[in-house]
């Protein structure tokens, strides 16, 4: 059984999935989705632990949620809560609630997801609230209404760009993402994928651990990730290399074989970069 090592937001030398073109061209929601009602059992039980999972959070981190909403007030000008148009499961679209990291609007209409914009803009606080993810917290409120679940694909803002590039002609079968909803964590933030998307080797191989979440995403896997997450990140502030046994939670092929996942270095994405939904291509970068 093969161990991944994990390097969250810091993006060490990381495992990826065996072959990304794979992943993102394979059917999702298929073959190693559960049908009737297992299906029906599955989608109540990743529900139920959704609204008694974020309900339990909320109550326990309560204070910590009161002090740092006056911190945020209190260090820049602008409002507490930061609210932006994210996608949400099939494609819907659904305002997401985080703290205020920044400061001002973006000057810059094809600035989401611009790494030097947010840099430019970030607050003292901010940086520390993103190192512990605790500007995340809030959406526990998304959670609770149903437009998020604790474990699954990053929510995407609308428009979000990777080097002035709409992120829909980096990555090909890009909404296959939105077939589930949105979560709070999921295996692509625990790989290291998470953050700005500063490349497009980091765009391609991040919606391929999306891909394979939503193809073998389970009860035990959200668990596990939930777990992870709450150690890595809150307790740890994401320092340190660990490892996260994803083939522990992903089954057996019919022949008996896993699932390969192998570490392997950045493969090269500039033909498929360059290639446009409408079959426009674009420069390399």
């Amino acid at each position: 059984m093969m161990d991944l090592i994990a390097g969250p937001c810091q993006r060490e030398p990381l495992a990826e999935p065996g072959d990304p073109d794979a992943c993102l061209n394979a059917p999702v929601g298929g073959e190693h989705r559960a049908t009737g009602a297992a299906a029906i059992t599955d989608a109540l039980a990743k529900r139920t632990i959704d609204v008694i999972g974020s309900g339990c959070i909320l109550l326990l981190l309560a204070p910590l949620l009161v002090v740092v909403a006056i911190a945020v007030r209190m260090s820049s000008p602008g409002p507490v809560l930061f609210r932006q148009a994210r996608y949400g499961q099939g494609g819907r679209i659904f305002s997401i609630c985080k703290f205020r990291t920044m400061v001002g609007p973006s000057p810059h209409p094809s600035a989401i997801g611009d790494p030097h914009d947010h840099e430019a803009r970030l607050t003292p606080l901010g940086r520390i609230l993103r190192r512990y993810c605790i500007d995340e917290l809030p959406q526990l409120f998304n959670v609770l209404a149903g437009d998020m679940s604790l474990v699954g694909p990053r929510a995407h803002p609308v428009g979000l760009h990777v080097l002035e590039v709409p992120y829909e002609d980096v990555v090909p079968n890009y909404h296959h993402r939105h077939i589930v909803k949105p979560g709070m964590t999921g295996l692509a933030q625990v790989m290291g994928f998470c953050g700005i998307v500063d490349s497009f080797e980091h765009a391609r191989t991040r919606l391929a651990y999306d891909v394979l979440y939503i193809q073998f995403r389970n009860t035990y896997l959200d668990i596990a990730l939930i777990g992870f997450t709450g150690w890595r990140f809150l307790l740890r502030g994401g320092r340190g290399a660990s490892t996260f046994p994803t083939q522990w939670f992903l089954p057996k092929q019919p022949d008996g074989a896993e699932p390969q996942i192998a570490s392997l270095s950045a493969p090269t994405f500039s033909a498929v970069a360059t290639r446009s939904p409408g079959g426009i291509t674009r420069p390399a970068y």
